[in-house]
């Protein structure tokens, strides 16, 4: 930091005390020589009306020897230099110096006193007046030197007080200046430096960042995120999350001496790292993923053993852009693109992932316009019952025309929705319309349908979207058991404690509960009697290998869920064959294409009656008991 403007300004201050003390000391030098003379004014008057006084009468008779002795009486007083008489006929008497006294010529006429300055004596001229008549003037020189000498020893005491006065200022003032100084280093470091880490800032960063860009030809910046630390805090509580940051900022602040790279944290559990010099060949993905390493290494903090990992996003200089705003956008949106697709990994930055964000965001803005002006539509896939051939329920399955690019897969807008926060509004939409049209349905043509509507775990994490089931349900004039809500078994691989929790809410509403896909998520026997679940669905990927193998797991998947008291459905029946042996194997409830695609809702019906009408084709008695 640059300490001249705090010097200068000591300096400037010094010599203004300087100042404005020696002016202090001149005015008192003024007022002391002020009070020194009007004292030996008045002493002067004093003595020379006194003597006056007794010299009446030798003036008046003209009596040289009593004047003279009179006069002589003076000298005793130390500041009297000389005195002279003169009568009306001239010079009469004198005593001591009389050098500088007046002839009777120049001697001043009247009757009052007067007093004269001259540069070594006061004179004091003073008139002998008897019955209001003059009869000739005393003249008394006072010496100055006894003031000269008191100005002389003020003056001395004067300086030595100033000097004294102004090394006790100079000494506080530079000692202050430094305080000052220091305090400014001090703000400058705090400023500058992260008080939980204590690792840089984003301010440091800026400014670092910004010069790294004009001093090399090369810089990558890195912008590192750990994985799920939110959960760290709601586990283990802020103070364990803040000494973890610690931990990890000191890991990545030696990593960056070892590899000549600097450190920010940017806030939260987001760091920035940049590394400098030549970026040829594999040296980019070499730098990003010894970054990766060393915070994927163990950390022990307060007796807790974490194994962390980080999602990186990374931009280049010049390729990606030359200005520090433009390089650190584009890094950031790797990182979220990374994020996005794979947590944990780490992420470049391209043109194409920029073209793919804005399609993406455009998507988003589209998605919102089709919720709010009903842009979307629900298709229907009938479930049999093997047990009649009858459609019992159906699978609501949301389809978007898009108005310019045409039909767009759920798989490409539902994790639009779920990145956007539209998704519990979706399923809301979902099931509200799947309501509506099934109450249409048994109002119109008689159909008694279950309506099924699947839902993510970020619905189920919703508690607006709970709430806001039974006044949906209400709204629509549906009993909660005429609506089946379908979960993947993936849901229950994250927090099993929280997801259970929100089932059993669902549940005590009285809708059903679904378990999609059963087989290939979180497949753990364990969870299933912990559950509030009332169905199985096996996943196409076994039903696919029927006739064969499979037929044994499928068998298996009955077996349990007849345990549980639970119902099945095997979806993804595509011939006759697999509608047979499947329901010999014991599921009751049957899904696929053999059967019918998702229909658009004014097709159903028909749909049905043609069901039932090729229903000798698979329905046979079981070999086994159905569930």
């Amino acid at each position: 930091m640059n300490r001249q403007p705090t010097l200068r300004s000591a300096r400037q201050t010094i010599a203004a005390t300087a100042a404005l003390i020696g002016l202090t000391g001149l005015i008192l030098l003024g007022m002391e020589h002020h009070d020194l003379t009007d004292a030996l004014e008045r002493n002067g008057l004093a003595q020379a009306a006194l003597l006056a006084e007794n010299l009446d009468t030798a003036v008046m008779f003209e009596d040289a020897d009593e004047a003279a002795t009179l006069l002589a009486s003076l000298s005793h007083v130390p500041s009297v230099q000389g005195t002279a008489v003169f009568s009306a006929n001239g010079y009469l008497a004198q005593w001591g110096d009389v050098s500088t006294a007046p002839t009777s010529l120049n001697v001043p006429p009247g009757q009052r006193p007067r007093l004269e300055h001259r540069l070594e004596a006061l004179h004091v001229f003073q008139p002998i007046v008897v019955d209001n008549r003059v009869y000739g003037h005393l003249w008394l020189g006072l010496s100055k030197r006894p003031l000269y000498a008191a100005m002389t020893s003020f003056a001395l005491a004067a300086i030595l007080t100033g000097v004294l006065s102004l090394l006790i200022v100079a000494r506080m003032t530079r000692r202050l200046a430094q305080q000052v100084d220091q305090a400014r280093l001090d703000v400058n470091y705090l400023s500058r430096i992260d008080p939980v880490t204590e690792a840089p800032n984003r301010q440091s960063f800026d400014q670092d960042f910004q010069a790294a860009l004009h001093r090399q030809r090369g810089v990558l910046l890195a912008i590192l995120d750990l994985d799920d630390f939110k959960l760290v805090n709601d586990t283990h509580g802020h103070l364990v999350g803040n000494q973890l940051l610690k931990a990890v900022a000191h890991r990545l602040v030696e990593f960056g001496r070892q590899a000549e790279a600097s450190v920010y944290r940017l806030g939260s559990d987001e760091f920035a790292v940049v590394f400098t010099g030549s970026f040829q060949g594999t040296r980019v993905q070499e730098c990003l993923g010894a970054l990766q390493s060393a915070v994927g290494q163990r950390m022990d903090v307060i007796n807790r053993r974490f194994e962390l990992r980080a999602t990186i996003g990374a931009s280049l200089y010049p390729s990606d852009g030359r200005s520090a705003h433009a390089l650190f956008r584009k890094a950031d949106t790797a990182l979220h693109e990374a994020k996005r697709v794979d947590r944990g990994g780490i992420m470049c930055f391209t043109e194409q992932m920029a073209q793919a964000i804005a399609t993406r965001q455009s998507l988003i803005a589209d998605l919102r316009h089709a919720l709010d002006h009903d842009g979307l539509e629900l298709c229907f896939q009938p479930i049999v019952d093997t047990r009649t051939g009858c459609v019992t329920s159906c699978e609501a399955l949301t389809r978007w025309h898009h108005p310019s690019r045409g039909p767009l897969s759920p798989a490409v807008f539902i994790p639009l929705a779920e990145e956007a926060g539209l998704i519990g509004r979706l399923g809301l939409w979902s099931v509200r319309e799947g309501c509506r049209i099934a109450r249409m349905w048994e109002r119109k043509h008689g159909l008694t349908i279950q309506m099924g509507v699947n839902i993510s775990i970020l619905q189920l994490q919703d508690d607006a979207f709970i709430e806001e089931l039974p006044r949906v349900l209400a709204a629509e004039h549906r009993a909660a058991d005429d609506l089946k809500l379908e979960v993947t078994e993936s849901v229950l691989a994250g927090s099993f404690d929280r997801m259970g929790e929100m089932l059993l809410r669902l549940r005590s509403l009285g809708v059903k509960i679904s378990l999609d896909d059963f087989g290939t998520g979180y497949s753990s026997l364990a969870y299933l009697p912990n559950l509030p679940i009332q169905q199985l669905k096996i996943d196409k990927s076994f039903v696919d290998r029927v006739p064969g193998p499979d037929e044994a797991v499928i068998q298996a998947i009955v077996t349990l869920a007849t345990h549980y008291q639970m119902d099945v459905v095997a979806e993804g029946i595509e011939t006759a064959e697999q509608a047979q042996l499947l329901t010999r194997a014991g599921c009751r409830h049957l899904q696929g294409f053999y059967f019918s695609p998702a229909i658009p809702a004014d097709q159903f019906p028909a749909a049905c009656a043609q069901i039932v009408q090729q229903r000798d084709q698979y329905l046979i008695a079981p070999a086994a008991d159905t569930v």
